[in-house]
């Protein structure tokens, strides 16, 4: 067993400490259904997804409904961060039931995905059709709907180069799609290409790049990753290290430093280095 599959297996028992009941990581933050949800891409992981989902309203939720975020946490109940996460989880657990159900919402609620207070809250929920393009995508692969003139919908992913959680975001839209249509076009290649040149510590985006042993180097780092346990704010700030620009935030800090990270970034990472296979 190699250094990266041994401390994956390590990872993968000891994050049952940082789930909830339904298997949620980062739930006391509203971020929790976008990190989950590519956590439950994992093959080996016991998730209930659906537990942020309101069957009553046909509405996603940023974490599971008993502790809700919007109004007095976030400005919206959901955001398109989370829906990409989302779409990855749908297409790798073969939830074509939920990727119809996304793109039922959406059609029958003009783009709107939830609610939101303020210009900043109704921004956060709008479907794009960049995304919609791509659940269009989801639910074909997994046998539902052409969709023909969805599917090819242009996409664009920003007319710029993403820094910080944006960028992760360009790169997770470009792969999913990638994972979908087995295509990538220049512009899509660029983008994988220059962001692996300026994040240049970033795991994910040299895997991106197809920069696989790179890739593998970086998540054999013990600062950011420990070899026999999870990850806390005393190895390194952040909490998912492939959101942040490289700087203070994949350093330690005296804030709180006991604080275990849930070291899904690294287990997300290694299962697509390793070959990650749908359904």
């Amino acid at each position: 067993m190699n250094k990266l599959h041994k401390k994956s297996a390590i990872y993968s028992q000891l994050i049952e400490s940082v789930q909830c009941n339904y298997g949620f990581i980062e739930h006391k933050h509203c971020d929790s259904l976008m990190f989950t949800s590519l956590l439950g891409c994992l093959p080996d992981m016991v998730i209930d997804i659906d537990a942020a989902f309101d069957k009553n309203t046909g509405m996603w939720h940023r974490r599971p409904l008993e502790c809700p975020c919007y109004p007095k946490h976030s400005k919206s109940t959901i955001s398109r961060d989370a829906l990409l996460s989302l779409a990855w989880f749908i297409y790798y657990n073969n939830r074509l039931d939920l990727s119809e159900q996304v793109l039922s919402y959406a059609f029958s609620h003009w783009l709107k995905m939830g609610k939101g207070t303020g210009l900043e809250g109704w921004s956060r929920i709008i479907m794009t059709p960049s995304l919609l393009a791509t659940y269009a995508w989801v639910s074909y692969r997994l046998g539902g709907p052409s969709r023909a003139w969805l599917r090819w919908i242009p996409v664009s992913f920003g007319p710029k180069l993403m820094k910080g959680f944006q960028a992760h975001l360009q790169v997770l839209h470009i792969l999913l799609r990638r994972n979908l249509t087995g295509e990538l076009s220049a512009t899509d290649k660029h983008i994988l290409k220059e962001q692996a040149k300026m994040n240049s510590k970033n795991a994910l985006f040299q895997y991106a790049n197809d920069n696989i042993e790179e890739a593998k180097l970086l998540l054999e780092n013990e600062q950011w990753w420990p070899a026999d346990r999870l990850p806390t704010r005393g190895d390194r700030k952040a909490a998912w290290l492939f959101e942040r620009d490289f700087g203070s935030d994949w350093e330690a800090t005296s804030d709180n430093p006991n604080k275990i990270h849930t070291g899904a970034d690294f287990l997300f990472c290694n299962w697509l280095i390793n070959g990650a296979k749908h359904g």
